[in-house]
């Protein structure tokens, strides 16, 4: 079975890489345990796979933060419930291509009566919205595909 899926995965990222297509989630081809999607609400089916299974929209995702780096227990991100929405607070870094992405999944604290490494929560955040900004992290070469990614009120459903 396992042999089966890695050569579905070199096949599929074969093909993308041949019609220079954008990867669903940016680091999907370095990190094999993110390779299945599992989505259990009808109504969440029926929005986002028509677009996932035509190739469109990026995908980056919000886990390291400055100071923290990948240290969850030292999460500061903020997710604050406000009626049927949450509010982001806090900044992501080394979020890869984000300038080029449509969403964001952003690990983010969402209660303070659980230990640090308890009650955080896993948000899909809309790129496309007032409170999120991307600050490219230049390399010595002048490219940026390392961004940093500051949200302000921004909004996750």
């Amino acid at each position: 079975m396992l042999k089966y899926r890695i050569i579905q995965k070199v096949v599929l990222h074969d093909s993308l890489d041949y019609d220079q297509a954008k990867y669903a989630i940016s680091n999907m081809e370095e990190d094999e345990s993110k390779g299945e999607l599992h989505i259990e609400e009808y109504e969440q089916k029926e929005k986002w796979l028509p677009g996932i299974s035509r190739g469109e929209g990026g995908w980056a995702m919000g886990y390291s933060e400055p100071g923290a780096g990948s240290d969850l227990a030292s999460l500061s991100t903020r997710a604050e419930k406000a009626g049927d929405e949450y509010l982001i607070n806090g900044r992501k870094t080394w979020t890869s291509d984000a300038m080029d992405c449509d969403y964001i999944f952003v690990l983010a604290r969402t209660s303070d009566d659980k230990p640090k490494h308890q009650g955080i929560s896993l948000v899909l955040v809309d790129m496309d919205q007032p409170g999120v900004e991307v600050h490219p992290i230049r390399l010595l070469s002048g490219a940026s595909p390392f961004n940093e990614t500051v949200f302000n009120n921004a909004i996750a459903d």
